[in-house]
């Protein structure tokens, strides 16, 4: 199953610059709303964050280390859906998420006491689903999983726009340009930040949940996202499309083109589904992971600052592009020559939104993309996104001057 029928259709009348504009504009009102939450009462929220700091950096820090240790056994217990990760890169990835566990629990706490300072003023949560005496294990369980399907929604959407977003995709690609997955799924440690504000604030808004409840949602979130990045070779047949696991979101890792942008949502694909992004996987679909043309970060002190290095590139970018100057493409005069492909383009329906990696060495055995056969060269694939469903030419002789498109160079040899 693929995100086929009604999914497509939906995407496909939203219009790919409007529903950026409204969660660009969401995700503003969000950031703000936390930041009202938290000047609301300055003192009294510091207070909270900082006892609540302290006994989650200690308690919580010890049942994430005991999470991670059970999913890297099994890593090793069960089959490998890919390639195992060194022990180097493990030291890596363990340092990484650490730093990241560190930031996350600072502003976990800062977060959560701000929403709750002001939820205590406003009289938020529109719906009570605190745990009492009235209540047994059931009312508990499903409680956990009401307010975890909402939280997915909001992370769905916050997610996405992550890889839509080429301001936060900087922040967020680190994530994604580990090409052994494992327990220790580093990540910036500013995604806890964003990531937090985005959808905690609004479960806030809606929900009513008391400090336990709020700790069991948060460490059963928290495992259940180590399980499905471990290296677990685990097929849930149709169970896919109702439970996320270690396969559905492994495509949402995958390098191969036509699994890019599917398979958004943290616990429960039926978001995917509705929205058109879901790729079911094959009982032995297991591609390699990562990203195309992105360096490996090979230091904690490279993976901290990798998005502000990557933010003063865009910058950089930005300022030569308004001054004028541009990039130097393979092609141009004294650049590179790309090995000569067939000379006719190659026709393809491309779809609004989606992304495309051209290839430019000429050397790809699935033309015109990339399938990463320019490693050692001095080329890189060219992205393309897609502003409108329709029909494309894509050039393969790699002479155009107008890559990624044919302008019809083919014509002079």
């Amino acid at each position: 199953m693929s995100g086929d029928g009604r999914g497509r259709d939906v995407n496909a009348i939203v219009n790919r610059g409007s529903w950026r504009l409204v969660y660009g504009a969401a995700l503003v009102v969000l950031l703000m709303l936390g930041l009202l939450a938290f000047v609301v009462n300055v003192s009294s929220t510091v207070q909270q964050a900082i006892r609540a700091f302290g006994s989650l950096l200690f308690y919580g820090l010890l049942i994430r280390l005991g999470i991670w240790a059970l999913f890297t056994a099994l890593e090793w217990i069960i089959p490998a859906a890919g390639p195992r990760k060194p022990f180097r890169g493990y030291w890596l990835n363990f340092k990484v998420t650490l730093l990241d566990s560190f930031a996350g629990t600072f502003f976990g706490s800062v977060i959560g006491a701000s929403v709750a300072t002001l939820g205590s003023r406003l009289g938020l949560g529109l719906i009570d689903l605190r745990f009492s005496a009235e209540h047994n294990i059931g009312a508990l369980i499903l409680a956990t999983l009401l307010s975890t399907f909402v939280f997915d929604f909001f992370f769905y959407w916050f997610h996405r726009f992550q890889h839509e977003s080429p301001i936060l995709w900087q922040e967020h690609k680190l994530h994604h340009m580990d090409e052994q997955l494992c327990a220790f799924y580093r990540q910036s440690w500013l995604e806890s930040l964003l990531q937090g504000t985005a959808t905690g604030v609004p479960i806030a808004l809606l929900f009513k949940l008391n400090p336990t409840q709020g700790a069991i949602v948060g460490y059963v979130i928290f495992a259940w996202i180590v399980s499905y990045h471990s290296n677990i070779r685990l097929h849930l047949g149709w169970a896919s499309v109702l439970l996320n696991c270690p396969q559905v979101h492994r495509i949402h890792h995958s390098r191969v083109h036509e699994h890019h942008d599917q398979n958004y949502a943290a616990f429960f694909p039926v978001w995917d589904v509705l929205f058109g992004t879901y790729h079911h996987p094959g009982r032995d679909e297991y591609p390699l992971t990562g990203v195309h043309d992105e360096q490996e970060v090979k230091s904690l002190r490279e993976a901290a600052t990798l998005p502000f290095r990557e933010w003063r590139n865009m910058f950089r970018k930005w300022r030569a592009s308004r001054r004028g100057s541009a990039p130097n493409l393979a092609g141009t005069e004294g650049a590179p020559k790309p090995v000569n492909g067939p000379k006719s383009p190659i026709e393809v329906q491309v779809e609004s939104g989606k992304r495309y990696w051209w290839c430019a060495c000429g050397l790809s055995k699935t033309q015109p993309f990339c399938d990463g056969s320019h490693k050692g060269t001095p080329f890189s694939p060219m992205q393309y996104q897609a502003k409108e469903t329709g029909t494309k030419w894509f050039c393969i002789c790699k002479q155009t001057k107008t890559p990624p498109f044919c302008d019809c160079t083919h014509y002079e040899f």
